[in-house]
């Protein structure tokens, strides 16, 4: 499934005609006409990072770096690496809602409107969500609208204190 080309069927499927039968579309490979659940489908790549912790190592085995740095530098990447997942898929669970269009980025909750924005800026509106509802600090001003971000949340909340107990204890060791 890591494989499987998914940017390249949904480029060739631009031109393809659409159903609005999401079964259809998605066994005739046509991604552009069912994006959240190729989207989903993306989370699949992720599986190839799993390479570049080794690597990582030895890199620095290799530079000479202290063995205190190293655990450091490795730490600090991971929860990097589990703030961007995190982030982008906050931001993907967005389009989840079929039935409306009520969401954290439509929400006028927030001090900021992010549905005029760019994906720029939405990217980063994601990632200081991902950020500080790990961290558990929880500044309230992006704030879950439906019950798909509901649900993420509070996955994202119980990780982020484990993920944070781990960080702090690593740091501490």
């Amino acid at each position: 499934m890591v494989l499987f080309p998914f940017s390249y069927f949904k480029k060739v499927s631009e031109t393809w005609p659409r159903s609005s039968n999401d079964l259809l579309n998605f066994v005739s490979l046509n991604f552009n006409s069912v994006p959240r659940f190729y989207e989903i489908l993306l989370i699949s790549k992720i599986i190839r990072m799993r390479k570049i912790k080794p690597m990582f190592s030895y890199c620095m085995k290799k530079m000479q770096i202290r063995i205190q740095y190293q655990s450091m530098l490795m730490t600090i990447t991971s929860l990097a690496f589990v703030l961007q997942v995190s982030g982008c898929l906050w931001r993907s669970v967005a389009d989840f809602n079929l039935k409306s269009n009520v969401n954290w980025i439509r929400s006028y909750s927030s001090d900021f409107y992010l549905s005029d924005s760019t994906v720029h800026e939405q990217y980063v509106a994601a990632i200081y969500w991902a950020t500080v509802t790990s961290l558990t600090v929880g500044y309230g001003d992006i704030t879950p609208t439906n019950t798909y971000e509901l649900a993420w949340c509070m996955m994202i909340m119980a990780v982020g204190v484990i993920i944070f107990s781990y960080v702090l204890g690593d740091l501490a060791s």
